[in-house]
């Protein structure tokens, strides 16, 4: 699968983050949806907004957390392959039921290949 055909959904609850994660993912050939907030993504899912990919923030503010946000997320995208960002490391990222971690700050010169790398081994599994 090429970059340009995967569908990112980005959840950060920090602009600066956000703007600087999608400009990256872009920049790397990703189509890409940002969103501030578990409310404004569960909008576009409700109007069958697809994506291959959630890419989610542990710590979402007011909002909700990383882990209710897949949950979400899986609710209309039963197969969604997800990533959980976090600056705390001693979160059980699988437990919760996402497919990789990204510890913060990212190691932006990989992240792209990281992406890759998980969209292809989850369509090995199946």
């Amino acid at each position: 699968m090429s970059k340009s055909k995967i569908k990112i959904a980005l959840l950060d609850d920090s602009k600066e983050s956000l703007r600087v994660t999608e400009i990256i993912l872009k920049r790397s050939g990703f189509e890409v949806t940002s969103y501030l907030s578990l409310s404004d993504a569960e909008a576009d899912l409700q109007n069958g907004k697809f994506y291959d990919l959630l890419i989610s923030d542990y710590h979402l503010g007011l909002d909700c957390n990383g882990v209710e946000a897949l949950n979400t997320f899986r609710s209309y995208l039963p197969n969604l392959v997800s990533a959980l960002i976090s600056g705390d490391d001693c979160l059980d990222w699988q437990l919760f039921g996402f497919d990789m971690f990204l510890f913060k700050p990212l190691n932006f010169s990989i992240f792209g290949d990281q992406i890759m790398q998980l969209i292809e081994n989850k369509n090995n599994q199946v």
